[in-house]
């Protein structure tokens, strides 16, 4: 009998300090299926065997994950991308929110410390309204959430200056 305990997989707050707190959305196509039908979700990871352990995790832990993987090496020194792919439908964003608040038993990061990365731009992570009344031309912030609520199939709502997804 061996003397050493094996301990696989991921345990209580052992991602700390090495995740990134942003998912980002369709910055990779799909290998499963067409793009308008599967959303792609990316995280960077600090560290090899955590991004192993992490796609372990996501392809057993959910089932509306179709698929898990991380880059073949790294991305930049140290770093690695882990992506997941789930399909395209309105309750796309439920199923990331259940993903991030997940998280918090993993990470430092709470539901709400969580940024959403989309074409370039980074955005606080959330499925509450969203106010655009600040921007100098509101019509045009509404058309930019429109158009990534929609492109996540999430249904998309306009009503005096403030988008809601839905």
């Amino acid at each position: 009998m061996s003397k050493f305990n094996l301990n696989e997989g991921l345990g209580y707050k052992d991602l700390c300090g090495l995740m990134k707190n942003t998912v980002y959305i369709d910055e990779f196509s799909s290998k499963m299926g067409d793009d308008d039908e599967i959303v792609v979700a990316s995280f960077y990871v600090r560290d090899r065997q955590a991004a192993m352990d992490l796609v372990n995790w996501f392809e057993k832990g959910y089932d509306f994950v179709l698929d898990a993987d991380m880059s073949p090496g790294e991305v930049k020194p140290n770093r690695y991308l882990v992506y997941i792919e789930m399909k395209r439908r309105s309750y796309t964003g439920d199923n990331l929110e259940t993903l991030l608040s997940d998280f918090n038993t993993l990470t430092e990061y709470e539901g709400d410390n969580w940024t959403l990365g989309y074409k370039g731009e980074e955005y606080p992570f959330t499925i509450a309204p969203i106010d655009c009344s600040h921007k100098d031309d509101a019509v045009d912030c509404a058309d930019g959430f429109c158009g990534f609520f929609e492109r996540a199939g999430i249904a998309c709502i306009e009503w005096d200056d403030s988008v809601f997804a839905a």
